[in-house]
């Protein structure tokens, strides 16, 4: 790696740890999510990286020098009713935000869904994400449905997007 490049990888050591720590702290500093919400933010990486197999279950980390900078997980073994593959864990640090980290990690889940035959990808979020919802709109994901729900651990107001290849 050059200094101040990035490349987009899978997990090393110390990655689980490292997207576990930062969506604990990042979701209870700006939508005071507790403990319950990282103990399943741990859940769902131990899920995952026990089933890596890329392109169908891919785990990817943007890291430079210093380390891990985003993170995006490409599901397609849990699909939805339409056979998309989930797109979650989906998280960057504050130092990387505007770099376009989000969309090359986006590009690269969607591609590695493709790849694996998948009908398209889905993914579960809240309101008041915009630079996620960014993201997600410039990819061509549409919002499918939204309600109010505490799924989160919080009141906030879901919603679903989905992308058909």
């Amino acid at each position: 790696m050059t200094e101040g490049s990035v490349e987009i990888g899978g997990p090393r050591p110390g990655d689980l740890g490292w997207l576990i720590g930062l969506h604990g702290r990042w979701y209870a500093d700006h939508c005071g999510f507790g403990l319950d919400f990282e103990r399943v933010v741990a859940g769902i990486a131990a899920d995952v990286s026990a089933r890596l197999a890329p392109p169908r279950v891919s785990m990817l980390f943007a890291r430079d020098e210093s380390g891990p900078l985003a993170t995006l997980t490409a599901d397609g073994e849990e699909r939805d009713e339409a056979g998309r593959g989930h797109i979650r864990i989906v998280i960057a640090e504050e130092r990387a935000r505007g770099l376009g980290l989000g969309h090359r990690l986006m590009a690269e889940g969607l591609a590695a869904l493709r790849e694996a035959g998948l009908t398209g990808a889905w993914l579960d979020t809240f309101a008041g994400l915009d630079a996620a919802r960014a993201v997600y709109l410039r990819a061509g994901f549409r919002l499918l449905h939204e309600a109010e729900g505490r799924s989160w651990g919080a009141a906030v107001r879901e919603q679903r997007y989905a992308l058909d290849f």
